[in-house]
C-alpha cells in the first residue's frame, strides 16, 4: 500500500478527542452545543455500528479511493461524542462533513496522527 499522509491535529485535539467547531448551533440533550467532541474510536465501536470509510488498499493511489459513508459516519459520530443521531442530523453539511475527514483516519491502515 502506498504511503498515507500524517494528519495534522487541530488547536484542543488530540489523538483520543477530535473536536468540530460548528457553524451553527444544533440541539443535544435539552441545550444548544457549539462543539463536538469524539473521543478516538475501539474496534468495538466498529463492529457494533461499522466502518464509515471505504477505500481500495490495492489501487496505485488508495487515498484516492477513500469515501465517507454518510449513513454510518452519522451513527458513529454520535456514538462516539455520545449525542442523539437527532442531533447529528441537524449538523451543517459542512461541519458534518469536516468532522467526518477528521474522523477518517482511524479508521484507515497506515494513517497516523502527528
Amino acid at each position: 500500500m502506498a504511503n498515507t499522509p500524517d494528519v495534522d491535529l487541530d488547536a484542543g485535539e488530540s489523538e483520543n478527542e477530535i473536536v468540530q467547531t460548528l457553524s451553527s448551533p444544533i440541539p443535544a440533550h435539552g441545550k444548544q452545543i457549539k462543539e463536538i467532541r469524539c473521543r478516538k474510536p475501539s474496534g468495538g465501536d466498529i463492529m457494533r455500528i461499522g466502518n464509515p470509510i471505504s477505500f481500495n488498499p490495492f489501487d496505485e493511489n488508495p487515498e484516492q479511493t477513500i469515501q465517507i459513508n454518510p449513513s454510518v459516519m452519522g451513527r458513529m459520530i454520535s456514538h462516539l461524542a455520545e449525542i442523539p443521531t437527532s442531533s447529528v442530523e441537524r449538523m451543517a453539511p459542512h461541519d458534518f462533513m469536516s468532522l467526518g475527514w477528521k474522523l477518517a483516519h482511524f479508521f484507515i491502515p497506515g494513517v497516523s496522527t502527528g
